[in-house]
């Protein structure tokens, strides 16, 4: 191959080695656009061998009208202006256009003068032609999300500040697009909302779980408040972490929603009581209007009118009221639900009476709620109940825990005896003994959860909580103690909850001794950790009986026993159950049970992210 350096000897040998090993062509030409060297790389890229190339017309891979503007690039760099690299086509051999990224250089000879121009060629056809193909589709989608009106679609960076915002989003929330773009995310929550951080929080939940489900009022520009449903994720390729939104605005549904829910609680506790109430209460002027049953069980004088200025609150037992009156703010805050058990001062006879009162936020007026409808019954004669029943368990549990204390250290003082003396039968009867008696001390805590919890004295320490390390901890230690069953777990990914990991475990190993007591020996059981969008659920499977589904509604009732079926040895109070939907309630959970009669059941309760 021929070459444009001028410098002799070994440098120039070296130089011309290196141009002709290069993936990318390399051609130089004189200052008239005559072809002085061509590397292999150029015989590949064009189709022609140098020796039909050099002393050529660059014309030659040229298209019709190139050659001047060729020329005119060359004069400003023999003027001493840099030429920018560029894009341009060249043609082939087989007259086949090849898209072209063009750098130029000076050519400069021994004394530095520039005799002719280098150029560097590097075919970008397969790439532009990706780049057209990749904005051709993302022009196709901004059609598409452009055109979807009734979808808000909302773009955020890593950061959630809003980097695009369609017009369904503007027809939404009201905010056009320059006025919403470089905003944090949380200009749409309520300021509820955005006390509590909530933005952050979905966020954070679809980073850490794939994706964030969103039901919740938000706010139009407006200050009007709608309820909307949407789903954030992680945008997985983008380098800053952005993450992408998609919502509609639901209100219409969520209203019938929740009037069916208050026609349904109204029921349901009409069907537990004859002597239920109702009631309506404007939060603005502090008014209740209630129906002719809350005045009886009131005890307030019929011809005062229909609404009473702050009645439910008027009548409350004094020692009552803060915890009322914290139950009250928690439901304006957020919350919107309000069910409590509570004493009442009747006004005519001043007699104390229980009531139970549940009432949910059904309007909003300048971003506070504005109006709570519900239901309230007397409860007295079952409070009376529990309370005997409370007493008695709080009277045994004390009488027999001293006792217990005593024969537990007494045995573990004797068997650690036997077991250095190796008299190894006296040492088994007296591991059977520690058994027993620790058998023993789990009833009567037991017990003693069942009074606090009737007392309200149970404590939640809520603190961040791996559900994955507690479970599969947890169930690897409890196979150690169990060689009749297999205990299996099935983990999925879940986000990060707030939740008592001693509470937790109470449930959890309630579940697990259950299914080990109603289910076959030898027969697997399961416990599976699963993502439930905004919750994470936590079920234990076995493959027992089943239950029927008309005893279903009653297991996690206090006392209550599935009733025998020939099987008379299984023990317990009925509290366990009853316990373990306690502690999930405390932690704004859900519990329940899934089974079908000879198929086994599932436990389950759920812990929500937020």
């Amino acid at each position: 191959m021929q070459s444009s350096i001028i410098a002799g000897g070994d440098a120039s040998y070296f130089l011309s080695s290196i141009i002709d090993t290069l993936q990318d062509s390399v051609v130089t030409i004189d200052l008239y656009g005559k072809v002085t060297s061509w590397n292999p790389s150029a015989e590949k890229l064009y189709g022609y061998p140098s020796k039909e190339a050099i002393g050529q017309s660059l014309e030659l891979i040229l298209k019709p009208g190139d050659f001047s503007p060729l020329l005119e690039k060359i004069d400003a760099i023999r003027k001493g202006l840099a030429v920018p690299v560029y894009d341009t086509f060249r043609l082939r051999k087989d007259r086949r256009e090849i898209n072209l990224e063009i750098t130029l250089s000076p050519v400069l000879n021994s004394t530095g003068d520039i005799i002719g121009i280098s150029t560097l060629a590097r075919d970008v056809t397969k790439v532009r032609q990706s780049e057209e193909s990749r904005l051709k589709s993302e022009n196709h989608l901004r059609a598409i999300l452009e055109s979807a009106k009734d979808f808000a679609v909302i773009s955020l960076d890593g950061g959630g500040i809003i980097t695009d915002w369609n017009s369904g989003a503007e027809n939404i929330f009201g905010y056009t697009k320059q006025e919403a773009i470089g905003q944090h995310t949380s200009l749409i929550f309520t300021p509820e909302d955005r006390h509590g951080k909530m933005a952050e929080v979905e966020i954070n939940t679809a980073r850490q779980t794939g994706r964030s489900i969103d039901e919740r009022w938000h706010m139009h520009k407006d200050g009007s408040r709608f309820f909307m449903s949407g789903v954030m994720t992680p945008i997985n390729e983008h380098p800053s972490g952005a993450l992408v939104k998609v919502a509609r605005n639901i209100t219409d549904r969520k209203l019938a929603e929740e009037a069916m829910m208050i026609s349904e609680q109204k029921s349901s506790l009409a069907a537990l009581s004859a002597g239920m109430g109702e009631w309506d209460w404007d939060l603005v002027n502090e008014t209740v209007t209630v129906s002719s049953q809350t005045r009886v069980l009131l005890g307030v004088a019929e011809n005062g009118g229909d609404s009473v200025d702050n009645l439910l609150m008027a009548v409350v037992y004094p020692l009552d009221k803060d915890r009322v009156t914290l139950e009250l703010e928690k439901a304006m805050n957020g919350l919107f639900i309000f069910q409590s058990d509570f004493r009442i001062i009747r006004q005519d006879t001043s007699e104390i009476r229980w009531v139970n009162v549940y009432g949910r936020i059904v309007a909003h007026a300048n971003e506070h709620p504005s109006r709570m409808i519900g239901v309230i019954y007397d409860i007295t004669n079952r409070m009376l109940l529990e309370k005997q029943k409370d007493d008695f368990i709080s009277l045994a549990s004390h009488e027999l825990k001293t006792p217990v204390t005593a024969i537990k250290g007494f045995s573990d003082l004797l068997a650690s005896r036997f077991e250095t003396n190796t008299k190894q039968q006296n040492f088994d009867l007296l591991r059977r003994l520690n058994n027993q008696v620790d058998r023993l001390t789990r009833l009567i805590q037991t017990m003693l959860d069942s009074s606090n919890l009737a007392e309200g004295k149970m404590q939640i320490s809520a603190k961040p909580l791996d559900l994955h390390d507690l479970i599969s901890e947890h169930i690897t230690n409890y196979q150690l103690t169990t060689s009749t069953h297999i205990l299996t777990t099935e983990l999925s990914p879940v986000a990060i909850v707030h939740a008592d990991s001693e509470r937790i475990l109470q449930v959890v190993s309630n579940f697990v001794s259950n299914a080990i007591k109603y289910s076959p020996p030898g027969s697997t059981i399961t416990v599976s950790v699963t993502d439930g969008l905004d919750s994470a659920r936590v079920a234990v499977k076995d493959n027992g009986p089943g239950i029927a589904s008309d005893v279903q509604p009653f297991l996690f009732d206090r006392y209550y026993r599935v009733p025998a079926d020939g099987n008379s040895s299984r023990e317990g109070f009925g509290l366990g159950l009853y316990i373990s939907a306690e502690i999930i309630r405390e932690h704004y959970g859900h519990i329940g049970v899934e089974s079908t009669s000879g198929q086994g059941s599932t436990f389950f309760f759920t812990l929500p992210y937020s």
